[in-house]
């Protein structure tokens, strides 16, 4: 089977995921990855002899350690304009190269390709959790309406998350076949445009040693391995791998970002972590940190939590998905993935619970 595999450049958390994968769709597959020019670099090292094809990315601007909504269409409105030109021709590549499918983390342009190449498409990511979850608060309705033109209707849906997914996180080998120590420091990651103020609301605990990243000079996989816990963003890729390793996390969302600020509230509800902001990063590292051996408190049951590594798993569905719509003499019917469609088992799990 002949499949492009479409990966928005936003963050390393998609293709992180794409490199995850790639080992095991790649016995199966003939894959094609699509991908902006921004993370063709991180494709070619990590998944090499793929073939990539580079694509237009849409980016997001930030206003220190929150998301510009305004000032992202206003970035990618030269992107809008030509999105049917661009969809277009992305679907008569793919007829020339005979594919078979699509599948779309977080990217819309291969996603309308398949629709106009008349390809089956499954869209896998975290970010469209946010559509099963309801409210009404401006960045809930923000991420749920980029979330619904970033994930079209599709034949099947696959969210992967350690909360409420349809699979749990998907693990880059690194993460996967590491053994977890436990030190005595604590890593933080942090965005560049925040990183001086989180340098300066830390500066006062001088009795806890902090180990700042990115760092060029020092290797993050043995640094997230053997510390005592995580200050980071509440970005779900670094929080599944977190996770996975049983590290404690202090979440810091960013500011109008509903998805993090969702993860963030998972995250304490799974017993494993607390959510803070910048402005109360120094208090919340205290409890954090005189908190550390208690974890992991009890967890919500109400809610599914999966802290296992999926990706042979997730592998194994995507396969038998292609397969099973490729046999087919029609294509299935396309669906939306949102809080209706999720609802039902919310109410099997609480009528689970209180049987």
């Amino acid at each position: 089977m002949k499949i492009v595999y479409g990966v928005a450049g936003e963050g390393r958390g998609h293709a992180s995921r794409a490199a995850a994968l790639w080992p095991f769709l790649s016995k199966k597959m003939d894959l094609t990855i699509a991908c902006p020019e921004a993370i063709g670099p991180f494709i070619e090292e990590k998944t090499p002899g793929v073939s990539i094809d580079l694509i237009p990315g849409i980016h997001f601007s930030l206003q220190g350690h929150r998301i510009d909504y305004f000032g992202s269409i206003q970035k990618n409105l030269p992107l809008i304009y030509r999105f049917n030109e661009i969809t277009d021709a992305m679907a008569r590549t793919m007829k020339d190269q005979k594919a078979n499918g699509v599948i779309s983390d977080f990217e819309p342009f291969t996603a309308v390709a398949a629709w106009k190449a008349g390809l089956p498409l499954l869209n896998l990511n975290h970010p469209a959790v946010v559509r099963r979850y309801f409210s009404l608060l401006p960045d809930a309705v923000s991420a749920k309406f980029v979330a619904s033109i970033m994930t079209p209707p599709a034949q099947k849906h696959l969210i992967c998350s350690f909360y409420d997914g349809d699979v749990g996180p998907i693990l880059r080998d690194e993460i996967r076949n590491t053994r977890p120590g436990k030190g005595d420091y604590i890593l933080v990651y942090v965005k560049e445009s925040s990183a001086a103020e989180v340098r300066e609301k830390l500066s006062g605990f001088q009795d806890t040693e902090f180990r700042f990243f990115p760092d060029k000079q020092s290797n993050f996989i043995d640094a997230l391995s053997g510390c005592a816990g995580v200050i980071a963003p509440a970005g779900h890729q670094l929080l599944s791998e977190s996770l996975f390793l049983k590290k404690p996390v202090l979440a810091m969302p960013q500011k109008g970002q509903y998805e993090q600020r969702l993860n963030a509230r998972m995250l304490k509800a799974s017993g494993w972590g607390r959510e803070t902001s910048l402005q109360n990063l120094t208090r919340d590292t205290a409890d954090f940190i005189r908190d550390l051996p208690e974890f992991p408190f009890k967890a919500d049951p109400f809610h599914r939590f999966i802290f296992d590594d999926h990706t042979a798993r997730t592998a194994s569905i995507i396969t038998s998905f292609f397969k099973e719509e490729t046999g087919k003499s029609r294509l299935s019917r396309r669906s939306s993935c949102d809080y209706f469609q999720y609802f039902p088992r919310k109410i099997r799990r609480l009528r689970e619970l209180t049987a």
